[in-house]
């Protein structure tokens, strides 16, 4: 293969999920640009939302590298249906580490925020 053949290779392969990611993220902008009101109520929620979509990120990609560790030494069956007890504990880990990061992010900015607004200007 061509150093053109497999640029044209790449490009054809990512480019479906790179145009599902802009239309998502063009998506996500009209849905946070129609909530200026509910922003403005809740001033915290604007920081917030970057930590939480990070934490979505790391924990989603967390739950892949257990999923695919357990598939690759053949810990696990690759069916979904099946009730494998370790990908429900996997599940459930993710579950558990999203609630917990989104909790401690919300009690930062609460913290944050407070302490901003209580400072003396």
């Amino acid at each position: 293969m061509t150093v053109v053949e497999v640029a044209r290779e790449a490009y054809r392969e990512a480019l479906p999920a790179l145009s599902a990611s802009l239309v998502g993220g063009l998506v996500a902008g009209v849905v946070l640009g129609g909530m200026r009101e509910e922003l403005r109520a809740v001033s915290g929620l604007l920081v917030l939302v970057p930590a939480l979509l990070a934490t979505r990120g790391n924990v989603y990609s967390s739950l892949g590298a257990r999923i695919a560790t357990a598939l690759h030494q053949g810990l696990i069956e690759p069916r979904v249906r099946g009730g494998d007890p370790r990908l429900r504990s996997a599940v459930a880990a993710s579950i558990a580490n999203g609630l917990l990061a989104s909790a401690f992010a919300a009690t930062v900015a609460y913290v944050v925020l407070w302490s901003l607004s209580a400072s003396p200007a």
